[in-house]
C-alpha cells in the first residue's frame, strides 16, 4: 500500500512537521530531489515522510502533484527512498 487514498479513514500521522520547523535548511543540501511528474501519481507519501514539511500537494495541470519548497528541503532524500514509482530524482 503506497497511496494515501488506500489507507483506512481517518489517516492520522503520528507527527506532521510544520513547514520550516527547523528553519530555512535548504542551504544544508548538497543536492536536492527533482520530481519526475510523468512518473508521479500524486499519492502523497513524500508529503508524509518529509521531516521538514518541505513538500506539499498542489494542483498541477489539473492533477494533484507534490511541490518542494527548496528553501527548507535539506536533501535527506526520505521522499526518494519511499517513492514507490521512483518519481524523485536527485541533483536539482
Amino acid at each position: 500500500m503506497k497511496n494515501i487514498a488506500d489507507l483506512p479513514d481517518p489517516v492520522l500521522p503520528i507527527a506532521f512537521p510544520r513547514a520550516a520547523a527547523s528553519g530555512k535548511t535548504g542551504d544544508w543540501a548538497v543536492s536536492q530531489p527533482e520530481i519526475d511528474y510523468h512518473k508521479c501519481n500524486g499519492c502523497g507519501i513524500c508529503v508524509l515522510v518529509c521531516p521538514e514539511g518541505a513538500i506539499t500537494l498542489e494542483e498541477i495541470d489539473s492533477q494533484r502533484k507534490p511541490r518542494i519548497d527548496f528553501t527548507v528541503c535539506k536533501g535527506c532524500y526520505l521522499c526518494r527512498h519511499e517513492c514507490a514509482r521512483s518519481a524523485m530524482d536527485h541533483d536539482h
